[in-house]
């Protein structure tokens, strides 16, 4: 009998038998529990913002030639704030098997 894929996207693969995540495989009969986790964000793009915003509190405060500390401060944080809302956050899957347990 032919393996029916289900779903084929990157380095996962399930079949109506199997479920192949890189070089491991797992019978689809064999597997007691799947988890999805949601990591959290880094803490690194609010560091980002806050030296945009001091930038920006240099370029206004002083006047001539810092003057583009303001400028530069500004795309920062709009370059920082679009990055964070469009990058998606990482997620982990921890599949239960009847014989091992793996963390993706």
């Amino acid at each position: 009998m032919k393996e029916i894929t289900m779903l084929q996207e990157g380095i996962v693969k399930i079949t109506d038998q199997w479920l192949l995540v890189g070089t491991e495989s797992y019978g689809i009969s064999n597997i007691r529990s799947v988890q999805r986790t949601k990591q959290t964000r880094s803490k690194k793009s609010f560091v980002r913002i806050a030296v945009g915003i001091l930038l920006a509190l240099c370029g206004t405060v002083s006047s001539g030639s810092s003057a583009e500390f303001y400028g530069l401060g500004i795309l920062i944080m709009i370059v920082v704030i679009v990055v964070f809302l469009l990058v998606k956050p990482p997620y982990t899957i921890q599949i239960e098997t009847t014989s091992k347990n793996s963390v993706f």
